[in-house]
């Protein structure tokens, strides 16, 4: 056996110099290089990749062009996504300011609450007044 063979880059016949070499140039014969030799070539070349879309016909049914009848189908898909999206708005404004609109409400009824206790607390205050001062007046006579 050759001494410069080495077991790990065996590849049959070939001493491990001429491994080295052929791998520098990039020329080897290993599983992987095979491999991915295999899987290039089972990979359809580019023309038949777009061969589907140049067998559609170039002119609709009603006689438009073929890019025309694309460029309406995405203007339509356009204006229809700029709809939902204003739609959208307006109902997250309309939440926003139902909510705002609640909770002045709620603010309102906590301000006319403490002017109802103030009032209630003043005609307190007014009638022990009158009751005191009537008491003094009684005691006056």
């Amino acid at each position: 056996m050759d001494p410069m063979q080495s077991s790990s880059r065996n590849t049959g016949s070939m001493s491990a110099r001429q491994f080295s070499v052929r791998k520098r140039l990039g020329d080897t014969n290993s599983n992987t290089e095979r491999r991915k030799r295999q899987k290039n070539r089972s990979l359809p070349p580019p023309q038949q990749l777009s061969y589907s879309a140049t067998k559609l016909p170039d002119t609709c049914s009603d006689g438009r062009s073929r890019e025309t009848a694309l460029i309406k189908e995405i203007i339509k898909f356009l204006e229809t996504k700029e709809r939902e999206k204003i739609e959208l708005i307006e109902r997250k404004e309309a939440e926003k300011l139902a909510l705002l609109e609640q909770k002045e409400a709620e603010k309102l009824k906590i301000v006319e609450k403490k002017e109802a206790e103030k009032q209630e607390l003043i005609l307190k205050l007014i009638d022990k007044r009158e009751s005191s001062s009537s008491m003094s007046f009684l005691w006056f006579f």
